[in-house]
């Protein structure tokens, strides 16, 4: 497909537009939740072999783990930010235009 757009084509409304966007910020905000599932499935198995190898009485692996542990919360935490500000767009969207 070319760059040009086609001057003959019927433009989308501004109200057929806004569905549009909106329907793309719903499949982005359900997308970083499935990440943020995932996240949350890994982190508890991460814990899990953490206290695994404490009572196995492997100081070093324990230590690795724990800085996976730490990295995934903070991409967790990022995650949560992305989100919030999906859904602070989505709401945008909803007010009236002027």
């Amino acid at each position: 497909m070319s760059n040009f757009s086609n001057p003959f084509k019927k433009q989308p409304t501004a109200k057929e537009a806004a569905k549009g966007v909106k329907k793309e910020v719903r499949s982005s905000q359900r997308e970083l939740d499935r990440e943020l599932r995932d996240i949350d499935r890994r982190e508890a198995q991460l814990i899990a072999d953490i206290k695994k190898q404490a009572r196995d009485g492997r100081e070093t692996s324990v230590r690795v783990l724990a800085r996976n542990l730490v990295q995934l919360r903070s991409s967790r935490e990022r995650l949560l930010k992305a989100r919030g500000h999906a859904a602070h767009g989505a709401a945008r969207l909803q007010e009236p235009l002027p």
